[in-house]
C-alpha cells in the first residue's frame, strides 16, 4: 500500500475485488515509513487478526 489518503484519521482503507477473495481468518501486519528528506525511519504496526465471510 502506498500513500495515505486521510493521515489525520490514523487509518486508510482496502479495497478487495470479491471475486479474487476467498472467505476465511486472514491476519495483517505492517511497518510505517517516516520520510524527511533523505532520512528514513521504520515503525512497527501492530498485527491483527479478522475474518471475512460470505455475505
Amino acid at each position: 500500500m502506498w500513500g495515505v489518503r486521510r493521515a489525520g484519521a490514523g487509518r486508510t482503507e482496502v479495497t478487495l475485488c470479491r471475486a479474487s477473495v476467498r472467505a476465511g481468518r486472514f491476519s495483517v501486519e505492517g511497518v510505517l515509513t517516516e520520510r524527511a528528506g533523505y532520512e528514513q525511519v521504520e515503525h512497527a504496526v501492530e498485527g491483527d487478526t479478522f475474518w471475512l465471510k460470505r455475505g
